[in-house]
């Protein structure tokens, strides 16, 4: 295909999406329960495939599915189990977000190391896991929202 009919392929392609937006539009506002948290849908890291697949490189909904697999592993594992991650355990939440390996948690603060294993701590931690959820619209489960309003771990 030449760049020409490239292009007008991608005007077509955009034109069709305009006509369908305009026709959900025309509708009624179907924006309206966008920010109403309680309607979105719940990903649950230890059932429910992300979105789209997680990559550090790729663009802002990719990188905010590689934050929510990495924090909501953790908070997961520390919520159900009442236990730290082991390092072959946050080693493997890094790899699940889209990372080589486990050197993905550097580039983080939120979490705390204890005798038992690694936790999301109370402030960071679960204030990204929160942000990141919130933004791809997606509801933490229900037992870790309760377990992190409660106020998460105690050292």
């Amino acid at each position: 295909m030449s760049t020409q009919e490239d292009l007008r392929q991608v005007v077509a392609d955009h034109r069709a999406l305009a006509d369908r937006l305009e026709r959900l539009l025309e509708k009624g506002d179907w924006t309206e329960n966008l920010d109403d948290e309680s309607s979105w849908p719940v990903f649950d890291p230890e059932k429910d495939e992300p979105d789209v697949r997680p990559d550090i490189n790729g663009d802002r909904t990719q990188r905010d599915w590689v934050s929510i697999l990495l924090w909501s592993k953790l908070a997961a594992l520390n919520a159900r189990e009442h236990r730290g991650a082991s390092r072959d355990e946050y080693i493997q939440f890094s790899k699940d977000a889209g990372y080589r390996d486990g050197r993905g948690w550097n580039a983080w603060s939120g979490y705390v190391d204890l005798a038992d294993g690694r936790w999301i701590d109370n402030e960071n931690g679960l204030n990204s896991l929160r942000t990141y959820y919130r933004r791809q619209r997606r509801a933490i489960p229900a037992d870790i929202a309760a377990w992190a309003d409660g106020g998460g771990f105690a050292q």
